[in-house]
């Protein structure tokens, strides 16, 4: 079976794509871009925040979560891991995934969305 791969543009192409879906309210597509870029290049954070966003937009809070299981570390993965258990039910998990994002991402967006979810607790 001959493997297939694309490059970080085309990458980038389909990630704006699957976000262009999901926010206007074409989750199935957005789901299937997304799953596609995971497959695709397993080690690109993007694909696994943009379907992560999907289930969110679906109210799929835990489906959401278990995406983030398989991504490679990083504060976006804490932070929307702390959006999708908040958003799930466990709020106490949720919000130590959120302070752990405010105190040590150097990311000032990362930290305001952090900070506005804690607010909202």
């Amino acid at each position: 079976m001959a493997k297939f791969e694309i490059d970080s543009d085309e990458a980038r192409a389909l990630v704006d794509a699957g976000f262009l879906a999901v926010s206007r309210n074409i989750t199935d597509a957005g789901i299937a871009i997304f799953e596609a870029v995971i497959l695709l290049r397993p080690n690109l954070s993007a694909g696994y925040i943009g379907l992560c966003y999907a289930y969110l937009g679906a109210g799929l809070p835990e489906k959401a979560f278990e995406v983030l299981k398989k991504a490679p570390p990083g504060f976006e993965m804490d932070l929307f891991g702390g959006i999708a258990l908040i958003r799930g039910g466990n709020k106490d998990l949720g919000r130590k995934r959120l302070e752990h994002v405010l105190a040590y991402s150097t990311d000032a967006g990362h930290k305001e969305i952090a900070q506005s979810f804690l607010q909202e607790l």
